[in-house]
């Protein structure tokens, strides 16, 4: 189980110090809100890259277990998805052996699922919870270590590709 930390957050305008918001929230335990707010990376400056209104997103968790991929999508609620993270999760669970898992509600406090998998392209909407989720989160890991996408020999090369690049940065 994640660590939770309750945060008060209070937000000031800089300019006369009077305070805008206050609210009480449950965030992961993290070393910094500041640096939680303000991203290591911001995304936007990529967006002319790739034309029109195509642009970088992140995944909010991702694994992957012999060559089997998960990614998780964390959402306060459905109406904040976007066509644009669907078609990526479909044509991943397509053409990528992806299982791309959208859970809605509060900061770990599972309430919904949809799950689009390579043998479900149209997800539902189903309710979930913590215990539902860590339950098929397993039942995915167990298919994956049983049906590895390549022979065990393949894939132990890939951790030595990984450890001759590691070697490099040392």
């Amino acid at each position: 189980m994640e660590k939770v930390q309750s945060r008060k957050v209070v937000v000031y305008d800089n300019s006369n110090g009077k305070m805008l918001e206050r609210m009480d929230l449950e965030l992961p335990a993290m070393r910094s809100i500041t640096g939680f707010l303000k991203g290591e990376w911001n995304l936007d400056a990529y967006s002319n890259s790739f034309g029109g209104k195509n642009r970088l997103g992140d995944f909010d968790a991702s694994i992957e277990i012999d060559g089997h991929h998960l990614v998780v999508e964390f959402k306060e609620h459905k109406k904040t998805m976007n066509a644009g993270q669907l078609v990526k999760a479909v044509r991943m669970a397509k053409h990528c052996n992806t299982t791309t898992f959208f859970v809605f509600g509060r900061t770990n406090k599972p309430v919904e699922k949809m799950i689009i998998s390579p043998k479900v392209l149209q997800g539902e909407f189903t309710p979930t919870s913590e215990k539902e989720l860590n339950f098929l989160f397993s039942k995915w890991y167990s298919k994956a270590k049983l049906n590895p996408v390549a022979k065990r020999e393949e894939l132990q090369n890939d951790w030595e590709i990984a450890n001759s690049i590691l070697s490099e940065v040392k």
